[in-house]
């Protein structure tokens, strides 16, 4: 089982980690570095291919697949121009997301 977080610094920035709750010395692995506030986070119930998560501070949810490498710098806006979202919901049995 892998557990991802994300953590902020400061005001102005996150960074997402991932780190095994199987393994008997668990560590923690950069899975993304944002230059956004990362204000909620989700993981894709059905496969756990993509984490999602809203920047509060660029208005906006974002997509990240997590099955490439890790420490990865580039995502996917999948919904602009929102003001100040705070959280998000993955509906599964409708497949869609809402902030």
């Amino acid at each position: 089982m892998c557990l991802v977080f994300a953590v902020l610094i400061g005001y102005f920035s996150g960074i997402i980690f991932s780190s095994s709750l199987s393994d008997p010395e668990p560590g923690q692995q950069i899975v993304y570095r944002a230059e956004h506030v990362i204000d909620d986070l989700v993981v894709d119930p059905e496969t756990g291919a993509y984490l999602y998560w809203t920047a509060y501070d660029a208005g906006f949810i974002a997509r990240l697949s997590v099955t490439g490498n890790s420490n990865s710098t580039s995502h996917d806006v999948i919904v602009s121009s929102l003001t100040s979202p705070r959280a998000l919901v993955i509906d599964v049995i409708n497949r869609s997301l809402s902030p």
